[in-house]
């Protein structure tokens, strides 16, 4: 029985209510007279473990919210919290820590008026974060990009100057003539219609239902299991992205479903790999076969990104990246690289690396992937790195991660390297 909370009851009155139950505590979260120490209070009372999402959604929107409420469900809940007007109170008053602004910062639901802002006069750190937004528009993405690649040449130049290492002079020299500019995935949450050939064309990660054909089956095992996909990429429009020629056609690589006991110990596991020419594309569709793709439900048991909610994805250009040195690859001292790294890198957290998986920019050395990328791709200007990704399988602990490599040579001519591998 739910307990009988007038509307005009004291906040000394409401506090005899707090955490009776949670539909109690519901009352409480959408009364006028409860201040923050009452909405602390229920947002975070558990029943066998868990909240009540629609205690925390009312807190989020009281005008009393606190600032521990949002630090700890606003990450989640930007489209509540952005258009609480006790929020841009507390964002304007500097309550709001430098965690929380890069999740808002790169959030859909971050406010026009704060993008505006952030790209007019927001510094580094935060532009960097808005560059992470998929709703900033060309405009201001352009100019922030601008700003972006002049304060990467302009540290590079600082370094340049102040380095006594000839082999560190070049290493620069080489990397200021070749930025690398990298994108992240936005997910296109819009259902994939088997039978649209556009939808089975565009590009895709970890699951879904690629492109395929009489003529390009969907893969199998050699015990008749169909494989798993874990990318398609329409090779023209990533090249026009990266400015380089890559090709036509569309690019897949298939792994073996879960159900196979993926065999990826070390730094070479098992893929297939192929290129559809454009002229093929055209081709009647196959979906008969899309039947056995288990994974499409996107369960826990199945590889998946730990941020994806769609399989199709679009690529937002998000600024340029530098390599991570790692000094036994790169022969210098770890005094050398602290000062490359200190010099170009100012107050920039290091998550520019660590992306669930990016399109451009470099291998992460130095991270618990280093036997899959530590290739000498790093420091191969000419050459052009496109997709690297982690990818991870909840139900076997399984972590793997994917590197696609497309080397360029001097007259053109593109060939691909794909190395998949995990532990």
């Amino acid at each position: 029985m739910v307990t009988r909370i007038e509307l005009d009851f004291s906040r000394t009155q409401l506090l005899n209510f707090i955490n009776k139950n949670f539909e109690t505590n519901r009352l409480l979260a959408a009364h006028e007279n409860s201040d923050g120490q009452i909405l602390d209070a229920v947002a975070a009372f558990e029943v066998d473990g868990k909240n009540d999402r629609e205690t925390i959604d009312l807190c989020l929107k009281h005008p009393n919210i606190t600032v521990s409420i949002i630090e700890k469900y606003g990450a989640t809940n930007w489209g509540r919290v952005a258009t609480n007007p006790t929020f841009n109170r507390l964002l304007i008053e500097g309550k709001i820590n430098s965690s929380l602004m890069r999740g808002l910062l790169r959030s859909p639901y971050c406010p026009v008026s704060i993008i505006n802002s952030v790209a007019a006069e927001g510094g580094e750190y935060n532009q960097y974060n808005l560059l992470h937004n998929p709703i900033v528009n060309e405009f201001i993405r352009g100019k922030l990009l601008e700003n972006s690649l002049s304060m990467l040449i302009d540290g590079i130049d600082i370094a340049i100057e102040n380095t006594e290492s000839q082999e560190v002079k070049k290493y620069l020299e080489d990397l200021r003539h070749t930025p690398r500019m990298v994108f992240l995935p936005v997910y296109i949450d819009s259902p994939i219609e088997p039978s649209n050939l556009e939808d089975r064309l565009s590009d895709q990660l970890i699951y879904g239902y690629p492109f395929t054909s009489d003529r390009w089956p969907w893969p199998k095992s050699e015990s008749q299991v169909a494989k798993q996909p874990l990318l398609q990429l329409n090779l023209e429009n990533a090249g026009k992205k990266l400015g380089l020629k890559l090709g036509e056609g569309i690019l897949q690589v298939w792994i073996n479903s879960v159900d196979e006991e993926i065999e990826c110990q070390g730094p070479w596991g098992e893929t297939e790999f192929r290129i559809i020419p454009s002229a093929d594309l055209s081709d009647p569709l196959e979906v008969t076969s899309l039947k056995e793709a288990r994974w499409l439900e996107h369960k826990d048991e199945y590889i998946a990104l730990g941020n994806q909610s769609s399989p199709r994805i679009n690529w937002i250009p998000v600024g340029f990246q530098l390599p991570l040195l790692d000094s036994p690859v790169d022969g210098l001292t770890e005094e050398e690289v602290g000062n490359y790294w200190n010099k170009l890198m100012p107050e920039r957290d290091d998550d520019f690396s660590y992306e669930y998986a990016q399109l451009g920019g470099y291998p992460p050395l130095g991270t618990d992937y280093g036997d899959l990328f530590c290739c000498g791709f790093s420091r191969d200007f000419k050459s052009g790195i496109y997709l690297i990704f982690n990818i991870q399988c909840t139900v076997s602990d399984l972590c793997c991660g994917l590197a696609l490599f497309a080397k360029i040579k001097d007259d053109g001519e593109v060939s691909f390297e794909c190395t998949f591998a995990g532990f």
